[in-house]
């Protein structure tokens, strides 16, 4: 089988994978104005940040993606396998990331007071996710 058509199967995947987790990050900012007071200008510029914030993490992502893709396969020296290996290990931190951010979001967007746990989770979410994306574009 041929290394370049498995690798770009690798990346795909994973990109998709990681489009859905940002897609989490959207519909958690999203749902909670949905359930409180949607007249009030600071929820609205609540949604308005969670939705920068999404598209930012997202452009991160995925400006180095092409470049990243190319590095990954010399990483390899041809085996799928290790090119599989490279892609799983490098994208975990950055998952975790968007679930921890989404979490976190959600719980601030929800309630008037949130608990500190919420600041935790999506700035600690957030903070994973640009050093593990960080450290796998380094990597590459």
């Amino acid at each position: 089988m041929d290394l370049d058509r498995h690798a770009h199967h690798f990346a795909e995947r994973f990109g998709l994978l990681l489009i859905i987790l940002l897609g989490e990050v959207v519909i958690s900012a999203g749902n909670s104005p949905v359930a409180g007071e949607v007249g009030v200008a600071g929820v609205w510029a609540a949604l308005f940040a969670a939705m920068v914030l999404g598209a930012a993490l997202w452009w991160l992502y995925f400006d180095a993606a092409a470049e990243l893709n190319l590095r990954v396969l010399e990483l390899s020296g041809g085996s799928p396998a290790i090119a599989r290996a490279i892609f799983a290990g490098g994208h975990m931190l950055p998952a975790f990331g968007l679930i921890l951010t989404a979490a976190g979001l959600g719980l601030l967007l929800e309630d008037h007071d949130p608990p500190l746990a919420a600041y935790w989770l999506a700035f600690g979410g957030i903070g994973l996710y640009l050093s593990g994306a960080r450290a796998f574009l380094a990597l590459a």
